[in-house]
């Protein structure tokens, strides 16, 4: 039987879930440093900007895996069903640990009408929209779609970064679309971007392109503006590192079938680390200033021990 399966997805997926958690980890749990002011605060920020593309590849994915796939109503309701039960889950497992109920508590039974998790709410409206994103592209053809994907991502993130709020900073459902409308293009344009774009050209951007916007932040400290602004999803140098890590991924092979058989049970659980680490529990009182501690350690202890 031939496996048809793209591994690399898999593990786009699980790498995607770790920088997820690696984010959420350097901001929220008190290990970045924004003054820039030591090797080790810029070693940090390096790391930030090295996870960045997790949301975009998220959605990337989306699109990529969107051809010739239907909309099922029993998927959505699953992805509610397990954002509840964790949800009010850790919202049980907090209050038993000490935490004082109050709005959190409440939010936890309404994790998408709270805003417990933004992203599995713009994505449910993006797989909502996505029959008619599918309708649209079948008619306009792969060429114009092509050049639709382009137009609007660069025109979205350029405009975007330059201050304008329509797009939320990327955190809307919009810019899952915008990001799904590219990943369809890499999907139909396989061929042809194989062999286009080399394995060490992409190599070399999704490494070369973090280092680059740690130096745009260090620049901007120094010069008394605020470096987070690079932090960013619509970003120019986020979105440009997402579509070369993503492609870059997309080429992994993978021959052993043991290591198969755990990349799809580990790339099945990914959802569930997303909801543990983004819940409000978890995210908004346990995760609070745990790794500040971090700082106090040389940086090739300190690394070492916070990324594993």
């Amino acid at each position: 039987m031939i496996d048809n399966r793209k591994y690399g997805i898999d593990v786009a997926r699980l790498l995607s879930m770790f920088f997820v958690v690696l984010l959420h980890n350097l901001g929220r749990g008190g290990v970045l440093d924004w003054a820039l002011s030591s090797p080790r605060s810029l070693v940090y920020v390096t790391l930030e900007n090295v996870a960045i593309v997790a949301v975009n590849v998220f959605a990337l994915i989306s699109g990529y895996l969107c051809s010739g796939r239907s909309l099922k109503p029993r998927r959505l309701f699953d992805l509610w069903s397990s954002a509840f039960f964790w949800s009010v889950l850790l919202a049980i497992v907090g209050i038993l640990k000490g935490s004082a109920p109050g709005v959190w508590t409440a939010r936890a039974f309404f994790p998408l009408l709270g805003n417990v998790y933004w992203y599995l709410s713009a994505f449910i409206v993006l797989q909502l929209i996505t029959p008619i994103l599918s309708a649209g592209i079948d008619r306009l053809g792969r060429e114009k779609t092509l050049v639709l994907s382009i137009s609007i991502v660069a025109a979205c993130s350029v405009i975007g970064f330059t201050e304008w709020r329509g797009i939320g900073d990327g955190y809307t459902a919009f810019w899952l679309m915008v990001l799904w409308l590219v990943g369809r293009s890499l999907c139909d344009y396989r061929e042809e971007i194989l062999n286009l774009i080399t394995t060490s050209r992409l190599i070399v951007a999704s490494t070369l392109l973090p280092l680059c916007v740690t130096w745009f932040e260090l620049r901007d400290a120094t010069a008394g503006y605020d470096p987070s602004r690079w932090l960013s999803y619509i970003s120019p140098t986020a979105v440009i590192q997402s579509i070369c890590l993503f492609e870059l991924l997309l080429r992994v092979k993978i021959g052993s079938t043991r290591i198969k058989k755990v990349l799809v049970a580990m790339s099945s659980a990914a959802f569930g680390v997303y909801l543990i680490d983004s819940s409000g529990w978890f995210y908004g009182f346990w995760l609070n200033d745990r790794f500040a501690w971090v700082n106090t350690l040389p940086t090739r202890i300190g690394v070492p021990l916070f990324c594993f």
